[in-house]
C-alpha cells in the first residue's frame, strides 16, 4: 500500500491512506482472490510504524508483521541523537507536526505502545540490537504492552543485526525475515 510521508502529508495521513485501501480491498474481495477476512499487514522502519499502528486501530486486521520499527514516537524523540545516522527529532518532528510539548496528542496515537488492547491481532517483530536509527527499544517497549494486554506475539531479536538488515535479499537477514514471516502466517 502506498501512503503519504514526510512532506506529502502528517500524521495520522499515512493510516488514512492504509485505511482507505483496506477498505477498497474489503470491498472487492471476490475480484482479487482474497479473503477479505484474512488481512495482514506489513512495513519495514517507517512502514512499520504505519502498519502497527494501523493494524491497532482498525478491525478488520487479522496479524501485523513489523519490522525494525518505531512503536514509542515520544522515546524515539527523546533519545534522538544529533550524531546518529539522521536528525531523528526533525523527521519525528516533521512527521508529527512540531514537538511534544506542542502536540502531545500525535506522539501519543502514533506510538502502537499506546494502542495496544486485549483484542489487537499478534504481531511478529524483527529487530536488530545494534539499531541505531530505531533502536530496540522500541520493540522491548511494544513487547511490553503486548503481555500487559496479554496479546500473543512473536519478537526475533537479531543480537548482530542494524537497521535494514534484510537489504540484500541473498543475505542471511533477509533469509531469516523471509522464513519467519512464513512459520508466522502459516501459525496465526
Amino acid at each position: 500500500i502506498s501512503y503519504r510521508l514526510g512532506t506529502e502529508g502528517l500524521f495520522p495521513d499515512p493510516m488514512v491512506d492504509e485505511t482507505a485501501a483496506i477498505e477498497w480491498l474489503w470491498q472487492r474481495d471476490d475480484e482479487n482472490g482474497f479473503r477479505r477476512d484474512d488481512i495482514s499487514l506489513l512495513g519495514r522502519s517507517a512502514g512499520g510504524q504505519i502498519a502497527l499502528v494501523t493494524a491497532y486501530s482498525h478491525p478488520k486486521i487479522r496479524r501485523v508483521v513489523g519490522i525494525y520499527s518505531p512503536t514509542d514516537m515520544l522515546w524515539g524523540w527523546e533519545n534522538s541523537k544529533p550524531w546518529h545516522i539522521i536528525d531523528g527529532k526533525a523527521v519525528i518532528e516533521g512527521y508529527l507536526g512540531g514537538p511534544p510539548a506542542q502536540v502531545p496528542a500525535q506522539y501519543h496515537n502514533a506510538s502502537a505502545v499506546n494502542l495496544v488492547r486485549p483484542t489487537s491481532p499478534p504481531p511478529l517483530l524483527l529487530h536488530g540490537t545494534r539499531d541505531e536509527l530505531a533502536g530496540f527499544e522500541h520493540t522491548r517497549r511494544l513487547r511490553a504492552s503486548l503481555e500487559a494486554s496479554r496479546v500473543p506475539h512473536e519478537i526475533i531479536e537479531l543480537p548482530w543485526a542494524t537497521h535494514g538488515f534484510d537489504w540484500f535479499s541473498a543475505g542471511p537477514g533477509a533469509s531469516i525475515l523471509l522464513e519467519a514471516i512464513d512459520r508466522f502466517l502459516r501459525r496465526h
